[in-house]
């Protein structure tokens, strides 16, 4: 009745949502009942606080996923991954079968709606990212990304971003000119850059990925067109891909093995370029 679904209300808005998903994970039948309060009793969904019907609605999202035969035990945070497929409910429900094995594949527009859509959402706090630049040209043209990168910080969020090049590039000015520009229209925005170079870096680390918390990695296959016209990038969200990731990352920035950081890399750069302008 009524009264005892004030009762529950009142008793899950004392727990965060990753009680909400043990919960799920750990006793489903209780999971049903607490969706068929969301369903049904609208009335009093309308007078529930701004917190409980957030877990509500994650609690509504771990039902679809779970008559989808979706096994959240994998994945690095599923009550984090929820708020997502909450943001983008109809990329998700189309891509059941991709998000069952953890992953979900982006093409075109969908990667810029992604990549800017995410941080716009404030869905996050930290991203970390590894960038094959081999077009610094085209990035300064990422008006939108570039946008929600100034936002995201300017609310509190981290970015650090190491860029990854071939040394030789440096002598195309070509290349150097905008790559320089690069630089530092990213440090104005408040990015913490780092710079690597391909004799510095094994296969594996040469890759292209972004890192939203612990929660999610972005992975670029094949770099979209200005436009965003083409392009496909992949989404992961287990637990194993994200440690995978996360360990290149920090190597690659610390520089694991290497007499320099990535950070040391870039201010050694941009020290010999205003040298040659002097």
């Amino acid at each position: 009745d009524s009264s005892n679904n004030i009762n529950l209300q009142y008793f899950l808005s004392l727990f965060s949502s990753e009680i909400c998903t043990l919960i799920f994970l750990n006793d489903f039948n209780t999971s049903i009942k607490i969706v068929s309060v969301y369903e049904n009793q609208n009335n009093i969904i309308e007078s529930y606080n701004k917190v409980f019907i957030e877990q509500i609605k994650v609690m509504y999202n771990l039902q679809n996923l779970h008559k989808q035969n979706i096994d959240l035990s994998n994945y690095a945070k599923p009550n984090r991954l929820l708020k997502i497929v909450d943001h983008e409910q109809k990329n998700y429900t189309e891509n059941y079968k991709h998000l069952s094995e953890g992953f979900i594949p982006y093409y075109g527009t969908n990667v810029l709606n992604a990549q800017s859509g995410w941080i716009e959402k404030k869905l996050f706090k930290e991203l970390n990212t590894l960038d094959l630049t081999g077009n610094p040209a085209l990035l300064l043209e990422r008006h939108r990304y570039n946008k929600a990168n100034r936002d995201f910080i300017t609310q509190g969020g981290t970015i650090r971003r190491v860029f990854m090049i071939e040394r030789n590039r440096l002598e195309d000015e070509t290349f150097l000119n905008p790559f320089i520009k690069l630089i530092k229209q990213q440090k104005a925005i408040g990015i913490t850059l780092g710079l690597r170079y391909f004799d510095e870096l094994s296969a594996q680390q040469k890759q292209d990925f972004i890192l939203y918390d612990d929660v999610c990695v972005f992975v670029e296959e094949n770099q979209a067109d200005s436009g965003y016209l083409y392009g496909k990038s992949t989404a992961y969200f287990t637990e194993n891909q994200l440690k995978k990731y996360e360990s290149i990352f920090w190597e690659v920035w610390r520089g694991d093995h290497l007499i320099t950081t990535a950070t040391e890399n870039l201010q050694l750069l941009l020290e010999e370029q205003l040298q040659t302008t002097v």
